[in-house]
């Protein structure tokens, strides 16, 4: 019995020892490593580390401009990762915090991407809040009536008809 305790007991230290099979999380000092850090985890599908990348660099940088950029890559992450509530809160915070930097080119390339990605519903939330929030010339910029074709050949899966408007290869 005593061979037996000193087992377990030996078998627990070295349980307790091991750690956890969780990877560190990433420690950033400034803005623009944690965007070098955020990109190469996305290259490498690590979306969990790209999101947390990003999220430090939209915490931690005023640069005019940069929110919107760095918002809309934060945004791709987590639709990359499934999490749809995530990209939608963003966008909510997008639109009350950034709505200034918002315009058709900036949209209309998110937008765009997420077609690519057949993410239908996630671009139809976008078509809507372009319509919210853009002016007249900056919707000429944007192209809703592009963007509801790729949205309804996005849902449909018909890629030869996205390839026509140009949104993905054969």
């Amino acid at each position: 019995m005593l061979k037996f305790t000193s087992l377990l007991a030996f078998v627990l230290l070295s349980l307790a020892s091991c750690g956890s099979d969780e990877p560190t999380p990433a420690t950033f000092t400034d803005a623009s490593s944690a965007i070098d850090h955020a990109n190469s985890a996305m290259n490498s599908d690590d979306f969990g580390s790209a999101i947390a990348g990003f999220q430090y660099a939209l915490d931690n940088t005023s640069a005019p401009g940069a929110k919107m950029k760095i918002s809309s890559l934060l945004f791709q992450a987590h639709v990359k990762n499934n999490d749809s509530a995530a990209a939608q809160s963003l966008l909510a915070m997008m639109k009350a915090d950034l709505e200034a930097e918002m315009n058709g080119e900036n949209l209309s390339a998110l937008t765009n991407w997420c077609i690519n990605q057949m993410q239908a519903n996630v671009a139809q939330n976008l078509l809507d809040l372009a319509t919210e929030v853009l002016d007249e010339d900056e919707m000429v910029v944007f192209d809703p009536e592009k963007v509801g074709k790729g949205i309804a050949f996005a849902r449909a899966g018909d890629k030869a008809a996205m390839a026509q408007l140009g949104y993905v290869g054969d």
